[in-house]
């Protein structure tokens, strides 16, 4: 195959020594992992035919010693004017830690929800800069709400008893003052 430029650290993110492997397109392919492999050259194929490239494909690369890694692939085709490829320009992002943490944080948010629903207990995160309400799973359900309803601060004090209104419509005003929260309870209707 045609050699092309392969950064030191590109060929590193490979699993490759630099001063040990020349770049190809051969060591390339090599390296990703063979069940991402013949998705990745159809990518490569389409891309250097068409020019467009997509964005941010995620795949897997196997290093020597039988590591995978998760990576982020970008590139693009490089034409002349009379649209003919004169090169495939690539950069490559290793987002192993990124997929953990990821995975950590989903595993994390299960295990949060699961503790709720199995506490009855809801939760709720609420920006008053942006608007933004955020519920819980168990808060939907404590509040007889489907999920898909759009949240607002109307929607929520229309559950509280009307005992409670003034008091509950408080507490965000007292947090922004303070920076604390309080212990608040109050009826459902």
């Amino acid at each position: 195959g045609i050699n092309r430029y392969q950064s030191p650290s590109i060929r590193h993110i490979l699993g490759y020594d630099p001063e040990q492997h020349r770049p190809s397109v051969e060591l390339f392919f090599a390296a990703i992992h063979p069940d991402d492999r013949a998705a990745i050259q159809a990518m490569s194929t389409r891309s250097a035919a068409t020019g467009y490239s997509e964005p941010g494909v995620r795949c897997r690369v196997v290093h020597p010693g039988a590591s995978v890694r998760q990576i982020v692939l970008m590139g693009t085709a490089i034409r002349d004017q009379q649209a003919t490829l004169i090169r495939l320009v690539g950069a490559a992002l290793d987002v192993t830690d990124l997929v953990a943490t990821e995975t950590e944080l989903r595993n994390t948010a299960e295990l949060f929800n699961e503790a709720q629903r199995i506490a009855s207990l809801g939760s709720w995160n609420f920006r008053p800069d942006m608007g933004d309400i955020e519920w819980s799973e168990t808060m939907y359900r404590i509040l007889a709400i489907p999920e898909s309803t759009p949240l607002t601060s109307e929607l929520f004090m229309a559950r509280v008893h009307p005992e409670d209104r003034e008091r509950v419509a408080g507490l965000p005003r007292h947090i922004e003052l303070t920076q604390k929260l309080l212990p608040a309870r109050s009826l459902i209707v």
